[in-house]
């Protein structure tokens, strides 16, 4: 609403202008008049859209813009602290980009958490750092990707030496595969 306000009272000071330059006797210029009433007004509302709209993306973006930048330093931490943590932050980088899909405003790309904010500012460095970042996430998604897959092997190897031991206690799972290899299906034709 404070946005309407604003609007209108650009409005009420450009109009006040014209009437005390037409009191004055100064005529407008001519390319100020451009089309009728009706287009004017139509240009004053898409003019009261466009200003509605940037007002819109400037209150999220600042809303948004601590909030990545928490997770854009949650994930640079994560991704220090893996081996101090015996891997389990490696929970909160999957998580991190699982949550890119859904919120692609508040969690950064693998590879962008490594920018300093300053070089997306500066407009001839930012091409480099683009490529520097693409070069980071590509090596960040691999680097994810293997030690997914030996996080993967290592519980495989865990789980079934569990099994193992087990099996050698108590003679479950082979007392278990005996009971089902001699039960005849019961099957009537």
């Amino acid at each position: 609403m404070a946005i309407d306000s604003a609007i209108e009272n650009l409005n009420a000071v450009r109009l006040r202008e014209e009437k005390n330059s037409a009191r004055q006797g100064r005529a407008e210029r001519p390319e100020k008049q451009t089309g009728s009433l009706r287009q004017r007004i139509a240009m004053a509302r898409n003019l009261k859209e466009r200003t509605r709209e940037a007002a819109k993306e400037k209150v999220k973006s600042a809303v948004t813009s601590p909030i990545k930048q928490g997770t854009n330093e949650l994930l640079k931490q994560s991704w220090l602290n893996l081996v101090d943590s015996f891997g389990l932050t490696l929970i909160y980088i999957n998580m991190h980009v699982f949550l890119r899909w859904i919120f692609p405003s508040m969690f950064c790309k693998l590879g962008d958490e490594w920018m300093p904010r300053q070089v997306s500012v500066i407009n001839s460095e930012a091409n480099q750092a683009a490529g520097v970042s693409r070069f980071l996430g590509i090596a960040e998604v691999i680097g994810l990707l293997m030690l997914d897959l030996l996080l993967i092997i290592v519980l495989i190897v865990a789980i079934s030496s569990i099994m193992m031991i087990i099996d050698k206690v108590y003679g479950v799972i082979g007392w278990l595969f005996d009971w089902f290899s001699q039960a005849e299906p019961n099957i009537a034709v």
